[in-house]
């Protein structure tokens, strides 16, 4: 009995000990650097909070969206991760139009062009998506999206007509998230969305809050090694438990 509850302790032990070793997001400029495990669940929010963080525009006019939201969950199984983003905003009508994903910002950014699995949209209300590096004064649809100050290397995800607030958007790669840029454009005059640290010269924020996830980076073997062999050792535990317990 005392072995099985070593097990399950020990499994424990090695996830606290992912999060308690990981690095320190405020020390360094973050853009490109690996989310940890417990990041893989989060949202940005505009307007933006007091100190600046979250999600901006340069809307402005009675048709502009006053607050909004994109909430991300991330999973990871047998090599393949799933991004879904969840996007709702006030007034509720805006349609989103287009949703453009950096992938140029961690260690295998330059090669997602050529990969196909980078990234393979799987929600059927993202009709197709297009790869190229877009900027305020686009020559390419979507065309201008007014307010980025740092051109975005990535995926244009093309959204079907009439999706409205709370719509969830959802595709898949094989690599793994980072902190990245992130453009949302909005039908007609609803306004143009982007994350906080596009603003920043060279992208040089330290703060995580500044950016979203995008898929372009490599796993870190030692993180991901710990939590799956933590993850394991705890289901080892609670398997022999109720072995134990069956007797």
């Amino acid at each position: 009995m005392r072995s099985i509850c070593r097990i399950g302790v020990i499994g424990v032990f090695l996830i606290l000990l992912v999060f308690i070793t990981a690095p320190n997001a405020q020390a360094t400029a973050v853009y490109g650097t690996n989310l940890t495990g417990s990041e893989l669940i989060g949202s940005r929010s505009f307007p933006v909070d007091i100190n600046g963080h979250g999600i901006d525009t340069t809307c402005s006019g009675n048709q502009c969206i006053t607050q909004m939201t994109v909430a991300w969950n991330i999973t990871l199984s047998a090599g393949t991760w799933t991004y879904n983003y969840t996007v709702t905003y006030n007034p509720p009508d805006g349609n989103t139009n287009d949703i453009i994903i950096d992938t140029n910002a961690g260690m295998l950014g330059s090669t997602c062009q050529t990969d196909a699995n980078c990234l393979t949209p799987t929600s059927g209300n993202i009709f197709s998506s297009t790869f190229g590096t877009y900027t305020a004064a686009n020559g390419q649809p979507p065309g201008n999206l007014p307010g980025l100050q740092t051109s975005i290397t990535g995926f244009d995800l093309h959204i079907t007509s009439n999706q409205q607030s709370g719509t969830t958007y959802s595709f898949t790669s094989d690599r793994a998230p980072v902190w990245s840029d992130f453009d949302l454009e909005l039908a007609g005059s609803h306004g143009n969305f982007f994350n906080t640290g596009n603003e920043t010269a060279n992208r040089t924020s330290m703060s995580t809050l500044d950016f979203l996830p995008g898929p372009s980076g490599a796993p870190e073997p030692a993180t991901w090694a710990l939590i799956g062999l933590g993850l394991i050792a705890m289901g080892a535990g609670t398997r022999f438990r109720k072995r134990l317990l069956k007797r």
